[in-house]
This record gives C-alpha cells, sequence and structure tokens, in this order.
C-alpha cells in the first residue's frame, strides 16, 4: 500500500479546518518594490465551507474561484493545489504579549 503524498504547512494564521474537508491552496505573488514578484504566504480556500482562510493583506481583488485568481497588475496566482485535510493542529507560540497563534496542516493531495 503506498502513501498519499502530504503538504506539511506551517501558517502565521489561523485557519481552523476541520479535517476531511477538501481544500485549495493557493500562493500569490504581489509586485516587489523596485522590481520584481514576492511570493506570499499561502491562502487556503475551504471547498465545503467556501471560507477564505489567509495572512493579512489578501489583495482586494482575490476571488475564491478558480481561474480567477490575478488581476495582473496587484498580484498574480502562481498556484493552485487542492487536497484533504488530514491533520490541523491550533498552536499557541511565546509567553506573553508576545503570544500568537499558528495552524499546522497536513493536506493529503487529490488526484
Amino acid at each position: 500500500m503506498t502513501d498519499t503524498p502530504r503538504l506539511n504547512l506551517t501558517l502565521t494564521y489561523l485557519a481552523p479546518i476541520p479535517v476531511g474537508d477538501e481544500v485549495d491552496i493557493v500562493t500569490i505573488e504581489t509586485p516587489g518594490l523596485v522590481w520584481g514578484w514576492n511570493v506570499e504566504d499561502p491562502i487556503l480556500i475551504d471547498r465545503a465551507t467556501k471560507i477564505v482562510w489567509g495572512p493579512a493583506g489578501i489583495p482586494d481583488g482575490f476571488s475564491s474561484e478558480e481561474g480567477a485568481g490575478s488581476d495582473g497588475a496587484t498580484f498574480r496566482e502562481k498556484s493552485r493545489r487542492r487536497g484533504v485535510v488530514v491533520l490541523c493542529v491550533i498552536e499557541s507560540r511565546g509567553n506573553g504579549k508576545y503570544n500568537h497563534l499558528q495552524t499546522k496542516l497536513s493536506v493529503a493531495r487529490s488526484a
């Protein structure tokens, strides 16, 4: 028996996606200050609930619809992968006022 390849993500934001939900993992690029494009943290779309989870600063023109992920000027879609969440861990990091939460996801890639 072969295991389905998994993508393990550590996200700097909360994304409490239920185990078993199918997700799209979208990576976008934004223009650099002087030149080139910067790769941003991934944006997750829970396909069961249609909730979009992402870091601060998701571009206004971003759409969860496949193929609509770019306006060409303020951002462009670099990649979109689909999978099923097999593990979701929300953990606390740091202490006191420096405490923050992050999400660890393991996603089995869809065929």
